[in-house]
């Protein structure tokens, strides 16, 4: 299919210098993500994960007139207005309630006894959806389930109302550097 992607965001590994997940980043490099969503003709929502390695190659282009024109009529992939992303390093705890770190983290669920106070603690920790690094987590119970031995590397939303997009990275690959193995794990519609 002949569909341009939109351009969703682009980051340098050097925006994280000086936080955890910065010790576990190249020095050089970066990643830029596009999506294109077309549910009602194509049925489709694409996302795409583009590392890159050398800041100085990289190009500036207009967006293509099919974007600028709506040429897919339903407003989810025209360009939005430049906007920056504002990072903020927090502790990130793994999901207790559900998938593979219930039965690590026992008695957290919904009326367990720990619930409370692991919901505190997720509370405390400011984690939320959107971020770089740490764990990966479901928004509800029917996403696919974060793999205990995966992180995060990118939850962003596609659209300023709604949409997330999730990817998570083999934990052991970002010390060297290997970005071939980024999964795109789901997208969160309802968000």
């Amino acid at each position: 299919m002949d569909q341009h992607c939109a351009f969703l965001g682009q980051f340098s590994f050097s925006d994280f210098e000086g936080t955890v997940l910065g010790q576990e980043l190249p020095e050089v490099g970066g990643f830029s993500i596009f999506t294109i969503t077309e549910v009602h003709e194509f049925g489709i929502v694409e996302t795409v994960f583009r590392p890159w390695s050398n800041q100085v190659a990289l190009t500036r282009r207009e967006p293509p007139l099919d974007l600028v024109d709506d040429k897919l009529g339903d407003g989810a992939n025209v360009t939005h207005a430049v906007h920056e992303v504002t990072l903020k390093e927090v502790l990130s705890l793994p999901d207790a309630t559900d998938g593979p770190f219930k039965s690590i983290i026992p008695n957290c669920s919904w009326g367990e006894p720990y619930y409370d106070f692991y919901s505190e603690l997720l509370e405390l920790c400011e984690e939320g959806m959107l971020g770089f690094g740490g764990y990966l987590r479901g928004t509800s119970g029917g996403d696919p389930s974060p793999d205990v031995n995966a992180i995060r590397i990118a939850v962003l939303r596609t659209d300023p109302d709604a949409g997330i997009v999730h990817f998570s990275i083999p934990a052991e690959d970002l010390p060297t550097g290997r970005l071939d193995r980024v999964e795109y794990v789901w997208s969160d519609w309802d968000s």
